[in-house]
């Protein structure tokens, strides 16, 4: 599916398989050939203008992992010392790209384990997008350009790349790349480095709401 404006709702046989068996992929779990150049993969993800919704799910399977995530328009920061939002779900959930843009880095291993972070710079708007907790991925690499819904990892396991829980991280900041922050656990974050950080919450809400609806949905600006 490499539709940039509508969300994509024909449930093919592959969807269905995926809906009853409440299972996050239904190739095994292999992942698809590397993309480049902007060449994706999709395979169902929930696309909103130029946002996607960030995982590849059923809208129910959002909420059995998430029953108090989204609300109220946004989503919760989850305590962190920045503006940052984990979304729990299964082990080996396609992971899909919020925004296109330029892979800045695909990186491995933090105080949590051998876990791989993703940094995407989107042009458009000016901003980094981070994804953190995902097993090593085959499907994009640093200097690809990838496109608005297209699946660049999958969640890895709760020990030891997601801290105990199986889930993906996701925040956007204002600079080409990532600055350095973390839990206090985990290094912690200066306040300078906190103000670059970007509150995408709204918007992710508004792309968890469009998961199986039939018609266009609108986004506002950034």
């Amino acid at each position: 599916n490499g539709l940039t404006s509508k969300t994509e709702t024909r449930p093919g046989a592959m969807a269905v398989l995926k809906y009853l068996s409440d299972t996050p992929d239904a190739n095994g779990g292999e992942p698809a050939p590397a993309a480049s150049g902007g060449c994706g993969y999709y395979d169902g993800s929930t696309v909103v203008g130029d946002l996607a919704f960030p995982l590849v799910m059923q809208k129910a399977q959002v909420d059995k992992y998430n029953p108090s995530l989204f609300k109220d328009g946004t989503t919760s920061r989850a305590g962190h010392p920045y503006i940052a939002y984990d979304i729990l779900s299964p082990e080996r959930t396609k992971v899909a790209a919020f925004m296109g843009g330029e892979v800045l880095k695909v990186d491995g291993g933090n105080a949590c384990g051998p876990r791989t972070t993703i940094t995407i710079w989107n042009e458009q708007n000016k901003m980094t997008i981070t994804y953190i907790h995902l097993i090593y991925t085959t499907y994009i690499k640093a200097g690809d350009t990838v496109s608005v819904g297209q699946v660049i990892a999958e969640v890895g396991p709760g020990d030891p790349y997601g801290c105990g829980t199986t889930h993906l991280h996701i925040d956007a900041n204002s600079t080409k790349g990532r600055p350095p922050c973390a839990r206090p656990e985990n290094g912690g974050c200066t306040s300078e480095n906190a103000s670059k950080f970007i509150d995408i919450g709204p918007q992710l809400y508004k792309t968890y709401e469009a998961i199986g609806a039939p018609q266009q949905q609108e986004v506002s600006d950034l």
